[in-house]
């Protein structure tokens, strides 16, 4: 088990809350962030650290975009 960083940003301007998470790897911290993502309609955006390492950064998409009905996106 490893500890990871998690970065919940809501606001922009606003500081990040920060969690702090032990899972088995990479993905299992990718996985729990992404279920607070997508769990937490105020959080717009989440990074993951494994001590300095940035591992990723996901971001919730607007609403604009989802509505663009792109074929590209599988929205038509």
């Amino acid at each position: 088990m490893a500890l990871y960083r998690l970065l919940f940003h809501a606001d922009r301007g606003s500081d990040p809350s920060v969690r702090e998470v032990e899972s088995a790897d990479d993905g299992a911290a990718v996985q729990t962030a992404l279920s607070v993502l997508r769990d937490t309609p105020a959080v717009t955006a989440v990074e993951v650290f494994a001590d300095t390492r940035l591992i990723t950064r996901m971001e919730r998409p607007d609403e604009a975009f989802l509505n663009a009905r792109s074929g590209l996106h599988g929205l038509r």
